[in-house]
């Protein structure tokens, strides 16, 4: 069930796919756990990458952050980042 406060919830108008693409474009790496590591050249998240970890967390209920020397081997795996849902057209209908 959704938790994040309405003002963290304006600020990723994407939603899951916008903070999720950031965090990715920043170079972090979602584990088979739903926690982030972070890049290993970052010394410490930035404001707007803790963030969007945090709008993640509370409001899709992933994991959080996750430190490379934290984490396990099976969790150091990266998964490709969720996408949204396709459209399928029905088999003869034309796409717009």
């Amino acid at each position: 069930m959704p938790q994040t406060s309405p003002g963290r919830k304006a600020r990723w108008p994407g939603g899951l796919a916008g903070a999720t693409e950031y965090l990715v474009a920043q170079g972090y790496r979602m584990t088979k756990e739903f926690t982030w590591l972070r890049p290993e050249l970052h010394a410490q998240p930035t404001a707007r990458e803790i963030d969007a970890i945090v709008y993640l967390a509370e409001e899709w209920d992933f994991g959080g952050l996750a430190e490379p020397s934290a984490a396990e081997p099976s969790a150091a795996e990266p998964l490709a980042p969720p996408t949204a849902p396709h459209r399928h057209s029905a088999p003869g209908s034309r796409s717009p």
